[in-house]
């Protein structure tokens, strides 16, 4: 069977859940402009019920460091969400083992993001920080990690 199986897969979203939210505070600083540094991306996928259910966990983590020489770490913010999809046939073990997943996990970061931007602003706003935006739409934030940089590198007060 070629990997390109997948791409005839109909997925459905039947569920979301918060897995984690955490927000930690490390430091204080005085500086108007803070650096980001963000990472996101599929963190587990599982195959449930004959292979009909797929679970896929979605991860984000933003570390804010203040524009110093120093780089002092000020906090760190996780959201970590289960996206619970339904496939329209059954995926074999085999076929999960050889990565074969991918389109299902694109696809639980597509209808994450929201959640995890939504709540990544709500989280470092209630530190005390400017509430920070990640791109709207997943694709603007993996087309900058494609790039090479880290999105978005920095905001101010």
């Amino acid at each position: 069977m070629d990997g390109d199986f997948v791409t005839d897969l109909g997925l459905q979203v039947i569920d979301l859940q918060w897995l984690t939210i955490k927000s930690e505070m490390h430091a204080t600083s005085s500086t108007k402009t803070l650096v980001a540094s963000t990472e996101c991306g599929p963190a587990a996928s599982r195959l449930k019920d004959q292979g009909t259910e797929i679970q896929v966990e979605t991860v984000y983590k933003l570390s804010l460091k203040d524009d110093s020489e120093s780089n002092t770490l000020l906090a760190e913010f996780t959201t970590k969400m289960l996206v619970v999809l339904e496939s329209d046939r059954a995926v074999s073990l085999k076929e999960a083992e050889e990565g074969n997943l991918k389109v299902a996990q694109d696809r639980a970061l597509e209808v994450s993001h929201s959640y995890h931007r939504s709540k990544i602003m709500e989280m470092t706003a209630q530190l005390g920080f400017p509430p920070y935006k990640l791109p709207i739409t997943i694709e603007q934030v993996l087309s900058e990690f494609v790039e090479g940089g880290e999105p978005p590198s920095s905001w101010s007060e």
